[in-house]
């Protein structure tokens, strides 16, 4: 058997050739972009990695957007001419450019994407998601123009065809096929658990398949005829199947192997498996003929048969002791009688087949070998122990570390729930809730009891939702009637607060023993609205505007201004000079600024934030003409930089009466012009945009009753709720969350409107999944408060 002083025949054997350690989690995804690699992870990071010498790769890009773990990542063309799309837990995909700039997201899905596909020539995206439907989205407008309906559990997989259909696989087992309008005209059982995976067969004339029932199908889509039927999987799930450009076909597996299949005349052939120290959640080819892996412990791996690109010896050697030392499962191999089995001398005979697996008591220490064929070598890839760490459970269609029961009422089934290990037990509990229709009351309860019996390390924040105006907690019924509250007859009295879960409970996620039974929580008022203060913007490097400004004005022949006067205005306004008083004098010279030429207009911007924020500037903060001709310089078809200081300078106006006045006049035409403020612009335009949004909340909310400016609420108020569904940056979704909160304070008819949107409500419980902190809890707050239809 493999010694550490083997060695290796590459003839046709794919040996280690690079590991890639950019990611902090599972590695979910992997695919090719010409010769870059690109990774998604748990992390909810997209990583684009390119060749830094003949074998090795670093990270090139970092692509950073999603809230969520990102499940899926396809790729077309290259990175110089093409375009990457990421899927993530979010509910969002993202189409990414070869700079790694987000250039449109994709929102209209009501549940995690889990899958991701593009057309043959870039023109259209398909995604599927835990919402049980697939969507066809327009490359070049953004815009969903397909659902792709019928399947009965989460959708695993898309394919867009060259002969434009759509194939779907899901964890209702059923493949359907749907035309190039979304009409369905096939659905054929596939497989007998969760269908998770599908690839085209290079021949085109086959449609492969693979699930958690372990085996890979392929079918004929004319005849729906299964063709092969492939199990050397040995029963564990398949996660994902792929073709490589040199046309093998790999298959990454529960079972911690990637195996390869070469196209025979009967059909696909095992040749080898790539065993790794985890589980393998996707895998891909290069156009080199290498295989990239990807790996549940959060690593990139390079595969290749070349032999100038095989990894050091010593490399090779740590890895084969990795692999060697891992521990395997008895739920992996059976329960085993040590006594029963040959010993180490067992293995001088030869593998009958590629990566046959056989099982030997080593002195005592039962250990599994697996058979190299194309070195004729047995090697080991770990010891055997016993254990009862069961594989991942499904429910609804989607996989769980845990999946706990949850009595609701004496007599009654237990009600499921599903938790994964990473994920904020406050936000499943929640999640929880609302499905079920159970009392608010319950949340830290059923937080805690996920925290003690998943094993969760962190204690998580002291927090249940709360009617911002009572300052009470309180559960209003859902339509159609809700599920009784935890123990509801008087046989069965709800326990006190104190009356938690013992901390040694033990918890059977398949047979519920040690099941939850809910108890109340502790209540509090919100934190974030109504908002009382305005946000304003009052750092920045002066020294460095003050020079800009004496510069541009000494290169001017017309609108210079008197250069000592200028100079003292940027130190009085910017609090370098507090002896000397701002004259009108230094107003009109400053107010002069704002004629410059538009390449010179920066450090005006700058300035003018400033002064309207100082007490001598009362001429410029009541001045209409000055504030339209700062507005304009916030309008789309300026530069982002531009845009950002003009919208400060419009933040920096509220918390002064008469420049407030001037913004409220205004409202309707100030939220009109920033609209077109994408999520794909920069950070800093967004936020100084969310950020006037947010001032218009807080004045509108403090206005007496008799100022209602119904019209213009509702503008804001719309436009509040497009924010929320359309932004990306947690940020600024809770400068949105707060924003809408306070303006809905007090006013029941605009709140009563609002409970009826049903997209919005949708968007915020996606928080609850994707979030931590702040966005979490505000968003918690609001859909108590809204009271949701």
């Amino acid at each position: 058997y493999m010694g550490t002083e083997h060695s290796f025949d590459m003839s046709n054997n794919f040996l280690l050739s690079f590991q890639g350690h950019g990611h902090t989690a599972d590695v979910r995804a992997v695919v090719s972009w010409g010769d870059h690699i690109v990774t998604s992870s748990r992390d909810r990071t997209v990583l684009v990695w390119r060749k830094s010498g003949d074998a090795e790769y670093s990270v090139h890009l970092t692509l950073k957007a999603h809230t969520g773990f990102v499940n899926t990542v396809s790729a077309f063309g290259d990175i110089s001419h093409g375009f990457l799309v990421s899927g993530s837990q979010d509910k969002s995909a993202i189409v990414w450019n070869g700079q790694g700039a987000a250039t449109q997201v994709l929102q209209g899905h009501t549940d995690a994407i889990c899958c991701s596909h593009i057309s043959h020539d870039g023109s259209l995206i398909a995604t599927g998601s835990w919402d049980k439907t697939a969507r066809i989205w327009d490359r070049a407008t953004g815009q969903s123009i397909l659902q792709l309906t019928g399947h009965e559990g989460s959708v695993w997989c898309v394919l867009s065809t060259e002969n434009n259909t759509y194939i779907t696989a899901s964890a209702d087992q059923k493949i359907r096929v749907f035309s190039s309008v979304g009409s369905c005209f096939a659905v054929f059982p596939a497989h007998s658990d969760v269908c998770r995976s599908l690839v085209i067969d290079p021949t085109l004339r086959l449609l492969l398949s693979s699930g958690n029932d372990g085996k890979i199908k392929a079918w004929d889509l004319q005849s729906q005829s299964l063709v092969q039927d492939i199990d050397e999987h040995e029963g564990f799930p398949i996660y994902a199947i792929a073709t490589t450009p040199s046309g093998l076909l790999l298959s990454s597996s529960e079972d911690k192997n990637v195996k390869i299949f070469a196209r025979r005349d009967d059909g696909w052939a095992l040749t080898q498996s790539l065993v790794h120290p985890c589980v393998v959640w996707n895998s891909c080819g290069l156009l080199n003929g290498d295989v990239v892996t990807a790996g549940a412990d959060g690593v990139m791996r390079v595969w290749t048969t070349a032999k100038e690109r095989v990894a050091q010896d010593g490399e090779l050697q740590a890895y084969q002791l990795k692999v060697a030392s891992q521990t395997v499962s008895t739920n992996m191999v059976g329960q085993i009688d040590a006594t029963k089995l040959p010993g180490i001398d067992a293995l001088n005979n030869p593998g009958v087949k590629p990566d046959q697996r056989k099982i030997v008591n080593n002195n005592g220490r039962v250990e599994i070998y697996q058979w190299l064929a194309s070195n004729q070598t047995w090697t080991k890839i770990g010891d055997v122990v016993d254990t009862e760490k069961p594989k991942p459970k499904v429910l609804d269609g989607r996989e769980y570390d845990f999946v706990f029961d949850i009595d609701v009422q004496e007599g009654a089934p237990p009600l499921k729930l599903g938790y994964n290990r990473g994920e904020d037990p406050w936000l499943v509990a929640q999640q929880f809730l609302w499905k079920h229709g159970l009392e608010q009351d319950f949340l830290e309860q059923v937080a805690t009891f996920i925290t003690r019996n998943a094993g969760v390390q962190s204690a998580p924040v002291n927090y249940t939702s709360s009617d911002p105006l009572t300052g009470g907690s309180r559960y209003v019924p859902r339509p159609g009637g809700s599920v009784a509250p935890p123990f509801p007859s008087s046989s069965a009295p709800r326990p006190t607060q104190a009356q938690q879960p013992p901390s040694n409970l033990a918890v059977d996620p398949f047979t519920g023993g040690g099941a939850y039974r809910s108890g109340s929580a502790p209540k509090r008022a919100s934190l974030f609205f109504p908002k009382k203060d305005y946000v304003v913007f009052e750092t920045g490097n002066f020294p460095a505007m003050t020079k800009k400004l004496l510069e541009f004005n000494s290169q001017l022949t017309e609108m210079q201004v008197d250069a000592l006067l200028l100079e003292q205005v940027a130190q009085i306004v910017t609090g370098a000079d507090t002896t000397t008083a701002l004259t009108e004098q230094h107003l009109s010279v400053a107010t002069t600024l704002l004629w410059w030429p538009s390449d010179k207009i920066l450090p005006v911007l700058d300035l003018f934030r400033m002064i309207v924020r100082h007490n001598g500037a009362h001429s410029i903060a009541s001045s209409t003409a000055v504030f339209e001709k700062i507005a304009n310089f916030a309008t789309v078809n300026n530069e982002p930089n531009v845009r950002m200081l003009a919208l400060r300078y419009l933040c920096n106006m509220f918390p002064t009466a008469v420049s407030r006045d001037i913004l409220l006049a205004n409202l309707v035409t100030v939220v009109s012009f920033t609209t077109a403020s994408l999520p794909t612009d920069s950070v800093n335009v967004r936020t100084a945009r969310s950020s006037v949004l947010l001032n218009f909340a807080v004045a509108v909310g403090s206005l007496p009753a008799n100022q209602s400016l119904s019209d213009t609420k509702v503008t804001l108020v719309q436009q509040l709720c497009t924010d929320i569904r359309q932004e990306t940056e947690n940020a600024l979704l809770l400068n949105a969350c707060i924003a809408l909160g306070t303006i809905l304070h007090g006013d029941s008819v605009l709140k009563e409107a609002v409970s009826a949107e049903k997209s919005l409500h949708v968007r915020l419980q996606g928080f609850m999944q994707a979030t931590q902190g702040d966005l979490l809890k505000c968003s918690m707050d609001l859909i108590s408060f809204v009271n949701f239809v």
